[in-house]
């Protein structure tokens, strides 16, 4: 799947939020930094192509914004986003392959991540109204996660929720599979440190699901969640040379990866 951007989207009422530059995971990276943004629909419509607009004026803002490298895009007036078999966006120019991104909606709004090439990100947003006493946190919690987490939501357990969701979500992304090929289960979120109003959670990734994907049981994934527009944005990294120093199979998921993309 694949769109073409032109260089004026939604205009000057467009609502594009400046960068901001994730220090809480800049030290699980070799080198360079994330970047997360976000950009409003100016008008009230939710449906797919408002969703897909709003991806391409935030990939182009993200890359215009983010300072990583020799940027050719900057000058274009067209972009393209495509999407893998399992959905993982890639922002293209021409034949050039920007560096790696992820998109996450809710309502009007659409929340976007920037990361240097040889790493990987992923962004999710929930709101703790997502989850309501019917919602079936068995199937996509465990216990002991949700418990530790509402010391951090004061006791809250829809807030809890929607944290751990957030984030869970941001780490399949970053892993390239999304729910496709994992289960909410076998992605467990745990209160990490905390820096500023930011909570650095670990998405730990286990059991035998994780063997589709690369030859190891464990993969640690840090994830930064921030309370933003009522809503908990998690943001997760995976930096193939910090998790090839840590023995997590950072190599062999980046190779996963580019073959879910060829």
């Amino acid at each position: 799947m694949s769109a073409l951007c032109t260089a004026v989207e939604f205009g000057d009422a467009c609502d594009v939020t400046p960068p901001v530059r994730v220090n809480s995971l800049v030290q699980f990276l070799k080198a360079g930094s994330v970047f997360r943004a976000s950009v409003r629909d100016p008008g009230p419509k939710a449906d797919k192509r408002s969703r897909e607009l709003r991806k391409r004026v935030l990939g182009r803002h993200l890359l215009r914004h983010s300072s990583m490298e020799a940027r050719p895009w900057s000058e274009s007036p067209v972009i393209r986003i495509v999407n893998d078999s399992l959905g993982k966006p890639r922002v293209l120019c021409g034949s050039t392959s920007a560096p790696p991104v992820s998109f996450a909606h809710v309502g009007t709004r659409t929340w976007g991540a920037i990361c240097p090439r040889g790493a990987a990100v992923g962004i999710d947003v929930a709101r703790a109204a997502e989850f309501n006493r019917g919602y079936p946190f068995s199937r996509a919690f465990c216990e002991e996660d949700v418990v530790v987490t509402l010391e951090k939501t004061n006791g809250d357990k829809q807030e809890a929720a929607a944290m751990l969701w957030s984030a869970k979500e941001a780490v399949v992304k970053a892993i390239g599979c999304g729910f496709h090929l994992l289960d909410p289960l076998d992605v467990r979120v745990v209160p990490w440190f905390e820096v500023g109003s930011e909570h650095i959670l670990r998405g730990q990734v286990r059991g035998r699901s994780l063997e589709m994907l690369v030859p190891s049981t464990r993969l640690d994934v840090p994830v930064a969640a921030v309370r933003e527009e009522s809503a908990w944005v998690c943001t997760a990294l995976l930096d193939r040379a910090h998790a090839r120093e840590r023995g997590t199979g950072g190599d062999d998921l980046m190779k996963t990866e580019d073959q879910l993309e060829g």
